[in-house]
């Protein structure tokens, strides 16, 4: 009986190929193919996928790499340095080239840190968004320069890639930076000499000194340079967060731990956020620009005596208007709590 299979001629009534092991008759073949199963489907699934992303990746790469060729095409000196001013915003160089790929890839980076920077403004990862706006950029800028470098030396070359950064950091955002905290000033409690009723992971937002008003009232929540010592007592200096207890004109007094304004106990809305330390005697006239404000909570190294400690509270709270540096309008984190503040 011949193999179907392989053409072996076998003997007559075995009912499988001595040489391949095939079914001799036709009814033990089966006809119809064996269905799929479902991990078959999941893992053809997974490899279409994977497929899909390395042609995607490839086409960006090819297309970055057009895009890089495309730069010594640029005409001459000049217009590539019309180019380069362009590039106040990374990419708007690339797409004045004609660089569509490579502009709209460094643009929407730098938006997209941009977004990030302002979500965690008052914390850690603000600084870290804003390096990577400066990465973003200053990367757009030599990918745009490198064609014309590319006679010099390595040397030469990393000094100008450094140089373009450093011009950067000096030029634009350092001023930008210091612009903005002109206006506003994110405020991380975990750097604020604050009382309890802002938890350490919390972050507020201030208005600037350009915003600074000529004269605060008495309730206003404010952050300001706290800081000050005697012979007994060092207080520690930093950025302190209170309320205005006392305006100019006023008198604050402390006696038998009973805080007075003018003779009367503050309302509840106009008294120190938290709990303040009575002293054995407290007595304050506040002159013209000059604010009260009781820290609920300080970093003193050393203290010897009662007295040195109210001598060291009126310093303290005797605040001028020029260390004010704002009042604090609004709460970033938690976001439980996002919103004005009161």
């Amino acid at each position: 009986m011949q193999c179907w299979n392989c053409g072996f001629e076998n003997i007559p009534g075995m009912h499988a190929c001595s040489r391949c092991s095939s079914a001799l008759e036709l009814a033990d073949v089966a006809i119809e193919p064996p269905r799929r199963t479902a991990h078959r489907a999941g893992a053809t699934a997974l490899t279409r996928l994977v497929n899909r992303v390395r042609a995607a990746a490839e086409s960006g790469w090819n297309a970055a790499e057009r895009s890089a060729q495309q730069v010594r095409f640029i005409p001459n000196a000049a217009d590539r340095s019309v180019t380069l001013a362009w590039c106040v915003l990374p990419g708007l160089g690339h797409l004045r080239a004609g660089l569509r790929f490579a502009g709209t890839l460094f643009l929407g980076l730098w938006l997209l840190f941009l977004l990030l920077m302002v979500a965690s403004l008052a914390t850690e990862w603000s600084w870290m968004c804003l390096a990577a706006m400066i990465a973003v950029h200053g990367l757009s800028i030599t990918t745009l320069w490198a064609m014309a470098l590319a006679n010099y030396s390595l040397l030469k070359r990393a000094l100008c890639g450094l140089l373009i950064y450093a011009l950067l950091v000096l030029w634009v955002y350092m001023p930008l930076r210091w612009l903005c905290l002109r206006i506003l000033v994110p405020l991380p409690t975990t750097t604020l000499m604050s009382c309890d009723a802002f938890s350490s992971g919390d972050g507020l937002l201030a208005y600037g000194p350009w915003l600074r008003p000529k004269t605060f009232e008495r309730g206003a929540l404010v952050a300001y340079h706290i800081g000050a010592s005697t012979g007994e007592v060092v207080v520690r200096r930093g950025i302190g967060l209170d309320r205005v207890i006392g305006v100019a004109g006023d008198r604050v007094t402390m006696a038998n731990g009973k805080l007075c304004v003018n003779g009367l106990p503050p309302k509840r809305n106009l008294a120190p956020l938290g709990y303040v330390p009575p002293t054995s005697s407290l007595d304050i006239q506040l002159a013209d620009q000059q604010y009260c404000i009781l820290p609920t909570r300080l970093r003193i190294d050393n203290a010897q005596g009662h007295t040195a400690l109210a001598e060291v509270y009126r310093r303290v709270a005797l605040v001028e208007h020029d260390d004010i540096i704002g009042r604090v309008f609004f709460r970033l984190r938690p976001w439980s709590h996002f919103g004005w503040t009161k």
